[in-house]
């Protein structure tokens, strides 16, 4: 299991193109449980277990809010691992044994980001990938890449 960590107003974490991410996971909780998390500026906040439940009249049918208040974290100290791939990027296109045949890996993005009373003291980026490296671990692996420019890999990503 895992943690989500969305970051809220402007992204220091970035992939190596430059895009600026916002969702990561994370297991270095202790006890990832499926937790959220968002981090604003350089403070930490965690959502409320606690729900407001709002039910609303519209077209004929009811939707349901459910608004979840997020309470700062002040009592974490330590680092803390986030990781996501960058959907923003073109991501590469291989060949796999799977029933589609065709899979695609965007570039993977990790950073450390150590922690003082819930605060970013420090930000490191571990791993900042791009799509020759995407490229190049895929044919070290075996697997069959394909040029961005085949005519089935452009119809593929068009249709992501």
């Amino acid at each position: 299991m895992y943690d989500t960590v969305d970051v809220v107003g402007p992204s220091r974490l970035v992939c190596k193109e430059g895009h600026a991410l916002t969702g990561f996971q994370t297991k270095d909780f202790g006890h990832p449980s499926m937790e959220h998390y968002a981090l604003r500026g350089d403070q930490l906040f965690r959502r409320s277990d606690e729900q407001d439940v709002v039910w609303l009249d519209g077209d004929g049918g009811l939707l349901c809010r459910r608004d979840a208040p997020y309470v700062p974290v002040i009592d974490f100290n330590g680092a803390l691992g986030l990781y996501t791939h960058c959907e923003r990027c073109l991501p590469v296109c291989y060949e796999n044994d799977g029933w589609d045949r065709l899979d695609h890996r965007s570039p993977w993005v990790e950073y450390e980001l150590v922690f003082s009373k819930g605060r970013v003291v420090d930000l490191i980026a571990v791993r900042l990938q791009s799509r020759d490296e995407v490229r190049a671990e895929l044919e070290k692996s075996g697997l069959g890449v394909l040029p961005d420019d085949d005519r089935i890999v452009r119809r593929y990503l068009s249709k992501r």
